[in-house]
């Protein structure tokens, strides 16, 4: 009995440990990237422009439609969105809003092969235009609309390059920086783009990015809810963003 309490004992303290470890680590890793709220605002909001990336099939095409008119109804920004379906006829003509397709040659490569390739796709379209009117460009993908996004992005900094979303989590060195939202200035969204190498994911990418290159300056939106709970391809389903 007595080595069956010592076992159980030292069972509890490591667990104690790997849950402090955790939860350190965590606080840590987000605290290299500080929050919007804490950054000086600019003097003016900045000029930030949305790109949606869609797949709009016949069974997805009512909610992206909805989707947009959101976006277009509920802000004021210069909506782009880019469709690797090939075949977007959502039937709305909208001063703010821009659109392109093409096809994707191969829609069972992985999400973030897909969606690098959407954003690639819209920058060769669009990259001169953003260079020319806006000073960030978020990619969003097009299931979501977060409440609340205009007036969290109009906080960004003037010195700021990237911006993160809130949702992350970190386990030392290793972790996974979500990517339904991410912002970055003009010249450097081919570079997040074409960033991801071999089968690293996107998630991977951006949670390494304040580590391996910190000469860039980042900052962290403010945790963005959802009006309901929207499943990923994973299956599971996000309330916030």
């Amino acid at each position: 009995m007595f080595l069956v309490r010592v076992c159980a004992n030292a069972a509890c303290a490591l667990l104690c440990f790997m849950f402090c470890l955790i939860a350190t680590s965590w606080r840590a890793r987000r605290s290299l990237i500080p929050p919007l709220q804490s950054l000086p605002s600019p003097s003016f909001p900045p000029r930030v422009a949305v790109l949606l990336t869609t797949w709009v099939t016949e069974t997805r095409r009512p909610m992206y439609a909805a989707n947009i008119q959101r976006w277009l109804d509920e802000t004021e920004l210069p909506i782009y969105c880019v469709d690797s379906c090939g075949e977007f006829s959502l039937g709305i003509n909208h001063p703010r809003l821009q659109v392109c397709t093409f096809r994707q040659a191969d829609n069972s490569k992985n999400s973030t092969v897909l969606e690098c390739a959407s954003v690639a796709y819209a920058n060769a379209r669009f990259g001169h235009a953003w260079g020319l009117h806006h000073d960030f460009i978020f990619k969003v993908t097009g299931k979501y609309v977060p409440v609340g996004f205009e007036r969290a992005v109009n906080q960004i900094a003037s010195e700021v390059d990237i911006v993160l979303q809130h949702r992350a989590w970190y386990l030392g060195r290793f972790g996974a920086q979500n990517s339904e939202v991410w912002g970055a200035r003009p010249a450097l969204v081919p570079w997040l783009a074409d960033g991801p190498v071999g089968s690293q994911i996107m998630e991977s990418f951006l949670h390494e990015l304040p580590t391996c290159h910190s000469h860039l300056r980042y900052a962290r939106l403010p945790r963005l809810e959802l009006d309901q709970r929207i499943p990923r391809a994973d299956g599971f389903a996000l309330g916030h963003l």
